[in-house]
């Protein structure tokens, strides 16, 4: 926990957005767990709706997910800048400069940029095997539908 203190201020929003990626992650790891049960349910949306309908339905969330795997490295260099910042500013002030200040600035651009490439790392891979499963459920569903079509 004392990378939490450490890190700044830029560390909690970094932590919701884990949050926010954790809970996308669980809610489409139980909808593709129950993906073969759900066929006939998907089969239907897309046979009333449309193949959107039911694509609209495969990819909730992935927004989210790309949103999270764009925005934490940014955050976390955000964290770095001003982490470097805080060290050139007590290099900088009169007197002589406080070591341990300036290592607290270092240690809080490191630790953001830590944080911000994990959350992003962490979650780019969940969302690429979403983005897979969806792409391949969209070709069995496309494919139904012409079967059905053509009988």
């Amino acid at each position: 926990m004392v990378w939490l203190e450490r890190g700044g201020p830029i560390v909690w929003p970094l932590l919701l957005l884990s949050l926010v990626s954790l809970t996308v992650v669980i809610d489409r790891v139980r909808f593709w767990s129950r993906a073969r049960r759900r066929h006939a349910e998907l089969f239907e949306l897309a046979r009333r709706d449309g193949l959107e309908a039911a694509e609209r339905a495969m990819a909730r969330g992935m927004v989210l997910l790309d949103t999270v795997i764009t925005v934490a490295p940014m955050l976390g260099i955000l964290g770095t800048v001003t982490g470097i910042i805080q060290s050139f500013e007590l290099l900088g002030g009169a007197g002589r400069p406080d070591p341990l200040g300036v290592s607290s600035g270092i240690a809080e651009a490191l630790i953001t940029t830590a944080i911000g490439l994990v959350v992003a790392l962490g979650t780019i891979v969940p969302y690429n095997w979403f983005r897979a499963r969806l792409r391949t459920a969209l070709i069995d569903l496309e494919l139904a539908l012409e079967r059905e079509e053509a009988a």
